[in-house]
């Protein structure tokens, strides 16, 4: 927060490495404002509001491609018109370029308030949405890491399937030392992500937040600061972190685990440790450790192609799971 406005920094915020807030900031606050309860008729306008904005987004689409046309037309016709010194046809042509232009702006215009009221309606009615994928870096031949014109680290997205309990994934050749990241996208501000792996030796592992790893570890967590509180929209979280992977160990089943949750889990050290005292299949053993702050399945959207979940119900538990089956054939 700032005493200046948004047209100081970036519309009013600054960014700071992680690394650097840990030396240099003592103390940070942030204010989380109470979720709105909306009742059922707020609910039901809003997303009356949502589909008639859909609906004016796509007719501005549909303006925009009929005024590029008449512009590519106006532009062929000037080009015409100045070649063979035509005085009238050219103002004929520009005049017809002009409003061609004005009508793709209006268009543009459109569709971008129509956007703003849909991403506002659907950030009021969905209670939790995220955006998850597994993805590995790209090597040659000889192992080296591919790197594209930028110079940046080139990755493969691995494709999922649900199949109504967990994901698993098209990649089903792992090698020991295989590496991946998860990623975590369009979380929803002031949510929590925890994320841990539980393998075929019974080895529970925590990746994220890495505050948590640590204390799991019984290290200080200097140097790993990072909270499962997402601070802000569009946070893209990439775990272990961007230059980092999480290596396959063997080449038995693998579970990955995703908390994605309304609230802090404050007691989440306890329920893990639960969980690595019990026995049976692993789905068996996070539901006895964390089943009662699961929102229930079926009021849960799970992508059947995609990682993404997302749910509108509150009150009904507080966290959504989201649980990936590393395997090889």
């Amino acid at each position: 927060m700032n005493s200046w406005g948004p047209n100081w920094g970036d519309n009013g915020f600054f960014q700071m490495y992680y690394p650097d807030y840990a030396n240099n900031v003592a103390q940070g606050l942030q204010l989380i404002l109470p979720e709105e309860d909306l009742t059922p008729d707020q609910i039901a306008a809003l997303k009356a509001r949502y589909q008639k904005a859909a609906g004016i987004k796509k007719d501005a689409e549909v303006k925009q491609e009929e005024a590029a046309r008449q512009k590519a037309i106006a532009a062929e016709a000037l080009k015409n018109a100045e070649a063979t010194q035509a005085e009238q046809n050219i103002k004929a042509a520009q005049t017809q370029l002009e409003q061609a232009t004005k009508q793709e702006q209006a268009a543009l215009e459109q569709q971008k308030q129509a956007e703003e009221i849909i991403a506002e309606a659907s950030d009021r009615i969905v209670a939790l949405y995220g955006e998850f994928l597994v993805r590995m870096p790209e090597t040659d031949e000889y192992g080296a890491l591919r790197t594209d014109a930028q110079g940046k680290q080139k990755f493969t997205d691995l494709r999922p399937a649900w199949n109504g309990r967990y994901y698993t994934l098209d990649k089903t050749d792992w090698q020991e030392g295989d590496g991946f990241q998860v990623i975590a996208r369009n979380i929803k501000k002031d949510r929590y992500v925890y994320l841990f792996s539980f393998d075929s030796d019974d080895k529970l592992e925590v990746h994220w937040p890495r505050s948590l790893r640590a204390e799991m570890l019984g290290k200080p967590a200097t140097g790993a600061t990072e909270s499962a509180l997402v601070a802000h929209k569009g946070a893209e979280i990439i775990i272990p972190d961007e230059n980092g992977v999480l290596t396959r160990e063997n080449l038995y089943d693998d579970n990955i685990c995703v908390l994605y949750a309304f609230d802090k889990i404050a007691d989440i050290k306890e329920r893990l440790g639960k969980l690595g005292k019990l026995s049976g299949p692993f789905e068996n053993r996070l539901q006895q450790a964390f089943g009662d702050l699961f929102i229930p399945q079926n009021l849960i959207d799970y992508g059947q192609e995609q990682m993404v979940c997302k749910t509108t119900a509150t009150g009904k538990g507080s966290v959504i799971p989201i649980l990936v089956k590393i395997q090889n054939q």
